[in-house]
């Protein structure tokens, strides 16, 4: 990887490609050093690039009370329809 950051798309499939390699990397030398800059600038291009909007709030609210009762499949499976056709 190039200095310079990820600019680009070709950028960020290379990065990712990258730190998938350095998954095993320790915290503290070259390589953990490589991987925690890597994740750090993937997350700046996809906050940019690829946002992910904050839920409505009373989806958010179905799901957590969905959740919590222990009731995941059909009511939460209604909330992710009803946001995928926004």
């Amino acid at each position: 990887m190039q200095a310079g950051g990820v600019k680009t798309d070709k950028d960020y499939e290379r990065a990712l490609a990258r730190i998938n390699g350095l998954m095993d990397a320790d915290p503290g030398t070259p390589k953990g050093d490589e991987l925690e800059l890597l994740v750090t600038l993937v997350e700046m291009y996809e906050e940019t690039n690829y946002p992910i909007a904050p839920p409505d709030p009373s989806d958010a609210i179905n799901c957590h009370m969905c959740e919590k009762s222990g009731d995941t499949s059909k009511r939460s499976a209604a909330i992710l329809r009803k946001q995928v056709k926004k």
